[in-house]
């Protein structure tokens, strides 16, 4: 009886051993089957187009509302300044039956209200007093693993989604007040093509705080280059810059984040593969040295209570150390233990939690360069 149940364990063992070599060698294949839509775009109608005249059409749209006004225990609840905030959220939509989500899809809205707009609107509550966060028709997850001529008319409807809402902002609400730019993943994406489209090289630049970029590749002469007057930012404080960043454990392998994702080609046409990505610091908003944990101002998570109402946990300083590497990777150890490890991503991708590790850090990082710009605004 022994020998037999060594027997099953033996083979268990090889069972496992061989899955997990399996996975290894066919990764990419493996997430491209679960997630890449079927079919062509243009086999299927998208989703209808937002009305972002319709307050339905923001998750965001005015003075902090709902989970857009969440404050951490620990964490001192600062007087917003008379700025905006335009947010664009990450992708959600994971679903394979179309190449872009409707604006109502409510698999992609529980991602979006559990996950990701908690941290990511309410890390600019006391910072901003107004927000404006559109919904749009995001392309499918499956977008970004493939390279395609239905890839790129997927993220071209939701980029032109971004765009009307962010001209529909400006045109109804901004009023000449200063702005804070944020987005996160595909968000960034479409970000970097408005900021190229519409902010760049306009008077809007003139108004723009800082943008805030993150889980998006940003190369020097794929992207950088085509932002002419934006540039990345070199200190805290300094304003009318961007802040980027991609987190990965000190041990981890992007290349695995390379091998994964077909990154399209940058704002100026051009590959962003052997490019210099860009990484700032978010802890102290510099592209160059460590920071120590003890540096680490606050991580903090979304949380869903009983009753089904969202709160965010008590502020966690003293963390992580942070670095930007040489190739543009934001490096940080020790790799975060639970409630911020269930979701990494392969390579140990800290992805989703790009907001989340640094919330009191950005929260700094952001009012420091709004009294900047409001000290030395004209006529102040």
């Amino acid at each position: 009886m022994a020998r037999i149940f060594l027997y099953i364990v033996a083979g268990l063992t090889t069972l496992v051993v061989a899955a997990v070599a399996f996975y290894k060698i066919f990764e990419v294949e493996i997430w491209q089957f679960i997630f890449v839509p079927a079919g062509e775009f243009a086999d299927k109608a998208p989703p209808p187009p937002p009305d972002y005249s319709l307050i339905s059409s923001w998750y965001q749209y005015g003075a902090p509302k709902g989970v857009a006004a969440l404050n951490p225990e620990g964490l001192t609840k600062l007087e917003a300044a008379p700025v905006d905030l335009f947010y664009v959220h990450p992708t959600s939509f994971l679903k394979k039956h179309a190449w872009n989500g409707a604006i109502d899809n409510k698999d992609a809205e529980a991602i979006l209200a559990n996950q990701f707009l908690p941290t990511h609107l309410s890390v600019f509550s006391g910072i901003t007093d107004r927000i404006y966060a559109p919904r749009y028709r995001q392309a499918a997850l499956g977008s970004f693993l493939t390279v395609s001529d239905s890839q790129a008319q997927a993220l071209a409807l939701a980029g032109e989604d971004v765009t009307a809402a962010f001209e529909q902002y400006l045109r109804n609400e901004n009023g000449g007040r200063p702005f804070i730019l944020a987005a996160h993943s595909q968000g960034a994406y479409h970000m970097l093509r408005l900021l190229r489209d519409r902010v760049a090289g306009t008077p809007h630049a003139a108004r723009m705080i800082v943008a805030y970029v993150v889980g998006w590749p940003i190369g020097e002469n794929a992207d950088m280059a085509a932002l002419p007057g934006i540039s990345v930012c070199d200190a805290p404080g300094t304003t009318g810059c961007i802040m980027t960043w991609q987190t990965f454990a000190s041990n981890g392998n992007p290349e695995t984040f390379k091998k994964m994702n077909n990154i399209p080609k940058g704002l100026t046409g051009s590959s962003i593969n052997g490019d210099q990505m860009m990484c700032v610091n978010p802890v102290n908003g510099l592209s160059d040295g460590e920071t120590a944990e003890a540096e680490h101002k606050g991580s903090t998570i979304a949380v869903k209570s009983g009753d089904g109402s969202i709160d965010l946990l008590p502020l966690q300083p003293n963390l992580i150390a942070a670095a930007c590497d040489e190739d543009g990777w934001l490096r940080i150890a020790p790799p975060p233990s639970s409630p911020f490890s269930s979701y990494i991503l392969p390579g140990g991708d800290y992805h989703v939690y790009d907001f989340d590790l640094f919330f009191a850090d950005i929260k700094t990082d952001a009012k420091a360069r709004v009294d900047t710009f409001i000290l030395n605004a004209p006529g102040e």
